[in-house]
């Protein structure tokens, strides 16, 4: 519901999958960016999920070196270990639910996931590094058909009951 309320508040909502953005072969997520005038915040309100201690470790890749596959990465959360430096991201995100969608901070975190590429590699240096920038990533999130669009009939039959009870419009 979350959606619906900012979109009725006048933002720009942009319902994102990490896997759209990136590729299907990085950890699957769901979160979403919101517009104002200039203002731009990517929400992850379930991003504290991927800092599983035993889960954001080298240990936990599992590599096919004789046919160059990946077929287990760390969760998103082993990236803070391999740059420090960025852990502001992550924190704010665990604290606050929300960051300044920035450049700088959209590529630290879709790097993050980024890092978790299952697949095919071109070389055996682990673990996967992008060049993508966070601008880039903006594109993405941006040119991805986000209509999710439901009348509020649609969203109660789906269980969500609690909908403004005045609002006969379609919900996004």
């Amino acid at each position: 519901m979350t959606y619906y309320r900012f979109s009725n508040l006048g933002f720009i909502v942009y319902p994102i999958s990490t896997q759209n953005v990136i590729s299907n072969d990085v950890e699957g997520h769901n979160l979403i960016l919101i517009e104002y005038q200039d203002l731009k915040y990517l929400i992850d309100l379930t991003y504290k999920q991927f800092f599983q201690e035993k889960k954001i470790n080298e240990d936990n890749y599992i590599v096919d070196y004789e046919h160059n596959l990946v077929l287990l990465a760390p969760l998103p959360g082993y990236y803070y270990k391999l740059y420090p430096d960025k852990t502001k991201v992550a924190d704010d995100l665990i604290n606050k639910g929300y960051i300044e969608a920035t450049d700088e901070n959209l590529k630290t975190y879709f790097d993050s996931f980024y890092l978790t590429r299952r697949g095919k590699i071109s070389n055996q240096n682990l673990p996967c590094k992008s060049n993508i920038k966070g601008s880039t990533y903006l594109n993405a999130i941006k040119a991805y058909p986000n209509d999710l669009s439901y009348s509020k009939e649609n969203l109660l039959w789906l269980g969500f009951s609690n909908i403004d009870n005045d609002s006969d419009k379609k919900v996004r």
